[in-house]
């Protein structure tokens, strides 16, 4: 898993590493320019000789990055045009401009009355790397600087270059203002920030690449960030060995509760995302005309058929043998629906994936006196968070990461919000985004996919926390190679389930 850290946690970071290299920062401001330095020869190789570059450098670090990238160019024969802001520098931007004044360059100081200076250079200008302002903006921006930026935007729309992240954006809370740039490539330092994760300030930033600049591993330990990127091999744990003397039921019982009539596809897919998950049995339990309607979909799914099968009692009877259940994809959002989720909290201890309807019948603090904290995990879409929130999607779109982690610790439990970047928060600690997935699968029935993955794994035995990480990776990850193969829009439901075995194996896994 990557890192991904606030502004005050990378400050930290830095901090950290400054007094063990005694005090001395401007050795980290060495290699970050150097970092960016090595990128852009990565990215243009042979062809960089052939590209004018213009560098315009604020008056802070960032700045001072630039004036390294500067001087690491003219070292190696290129021909950088230089402009810094006017006024005071940081003590180690002056510090970084007082050396490259030795290496026999013009450098141009940029104030309100050369500024067509600079949109005159922007005109031949291949690249433009942007080193004005770095990531603790806070507040729109203002000035000169702002000036500069709607320069830039109105003359330039060519290649940006940007150091750490692109100007006029907050490494924390991303577009705060309409002044910013967008690059093609941004370089960032120590880890990942919030801005390049979260959209839509993570569009603005194009290409990232990461450079630890000698930051040790002891200092990004001991700084603990709340926010990871998962990656592939996080999911190891999955191809735990099993011993040869298994059977059916050594890979748990999943239970499915919902699929009432009209939404009776809902169960189905979940259950088949289930047993394709590597459960060794699936049930949904269905009254005599629903299993008429699906029974015939898929062979190896079971069905518990009961008159009444909302009762208290037929739950009861049906989740005594399960290892994990399925409760809210088509359930309804009638008071028998409201009654069934009441009547599992009564019943059943095992592990409870909670999804759809769910959100719609419950306010958070109703849900909260149910008693599921510590064995549910919630997979809501925005709109379903929102109103199980009680506030608007807008809102929640705008601080994804903040209400996660809120309902997680509320509850004691694991919320997945799902959406581009789904987020995985256990208990209100560490938040996972997830990277895999693109719009294919936004698709009917998606959503009890992911479900059934979720329930599948913990039926298993895998963790809240492993199942709904692996679970939410997984789906995004079928959807991709699903995508890559068939196309975008012939991407439906079933095809993500039938793509999960590729998922799978890229994990190397024969079986679970």
């Amino acid at each position: 898993m990557k890192p991904v850290f606030s502004v005050a946690k990378m400050a930290e970071a830095d901090s950290k590493t400054i007094s063990k290299l005694n005090g001395f920062g401007v050795l980290l401001m060495e290699h970050a320019g150097t970092a960016c330095f090595s990128v852009l020869k990565r990215i243009f190789a042979d062809n960089l000789n052939n590209k004018s570059i213009c560098i315009v450098c604020g008056k802070g670090n960032n700045g001072g990055d630039g004036l390294v990238i500067a001087r690491q160019l003219i070292s190696y024969g290129y021909k950088p045009t230089v402009f810094i802001l006017n006024g005071k520098l940081s003590e180690d931007c002056s510090f970084q401009l007082q050396i490259l004044k030795n290496y026999n360059t013009e450098i141009i100081n940029l104030n309100e009355t050369n500024l067509d200076a600079l949109t005159t250079t922007l005109e031949s200008t291949d690249i433009l790397v942007d080193a004005i302002l770095g990531t603790g903006l806070k507040t729109e921006v203002k000035g000169f600087y702002k000036t500069v930026i709607d320069s830039i935007n109105k003359s330039y729309s060519k290649f940006i270059f940007s150091v750490d992240i692109p100007s006029g954006l907050s490494g924390d809370f991303g577009i705060i203002s309409d002044t910013y740039l967008s690059a093609n490539v941004t370089v960032t330092f120590g880890a990942y920030k919030y801005c390049h994760v979260f959209s839509p300030a993570a569009d603005k930033c194009g290409e990232v690449f990461v450079d630890r600049i000698t930051i040790p591993n002891s200092v990004m330990e001991d700084v603990q960030p709340k926010l990871y990127i998962s990656e592939l091999r996080d999911f190891t744990y999955l191809t735990k060995h099993t011993s040869k003397d298994t059977h059916k039921g050594t890979f748990g019982h999943v239970g499915i509760i919902g699929g009432r009539r009209g939404k009776l596809g809902a169960s189905v897919l979940a259950g088949y995302s289930a047993l394709k998950s590597g459960a060794g049995l699936v049930t949904i339990l269905t009254d005599e005309k629903g299993y008429e309607s699906i029974s015939s979909y898929y062979p190896e799914l079971m069905f518990k058929i009961a008159e009444n099968p909302y009762s208290k009692n037929e739950i009861e009877d049906f989740v005594k043998d399960k290892q994990s259940i399925i409760i809210g994809p088509g359930l309804g959002l009638d008071s028998i629906a409201r009654s069934s989720v009441k009547f599992l909290a009564e019943c059943y201890k095992g592990s409870v994936v909670f999804d759809a309807d769910i959100f719609r019948l419950f306010s958070v603090n109703d849900f909260e006196k149910l008693g599921f904290e510590e064995k549910s995990v919630l997979t809501p879409h925005p709109g379903e968070m929102a109103h199980f929130c009680s506030i608007s999607t807008k809102d929640l779109q705008l601080d994804r990461l903040k209400y996660v982690k809120e309902i997680a610790k509320q509850l004691n439990t694991v919320c997945v919000l799902k959406g581009r970047g789904s987020l995985i928060c256990n208990k209100g600690e560490i938040t996972f985004y997830n990277p895999t997935g693109s719009p294919a699968i936004s698709t009917a029935g998606s959503g009890d996919v992911l479900t059934g993955i979720i329930g599948a794994l913990l039926a298993q035995g895998f963790s809240l926390s492993e199942s709904a990480q692996a679970g939410v990776y997984l789906h995004g990850l079928a959807g991709d190679l699903a995508e890559k193969e068939v196309g975008r829009a012939f991407v439906s439901a079933t095809t993500i389930v039938d793509y999960l075995k590729n998922a799978f194996l890229e994990l190397n896994i024969g079986n679970l």
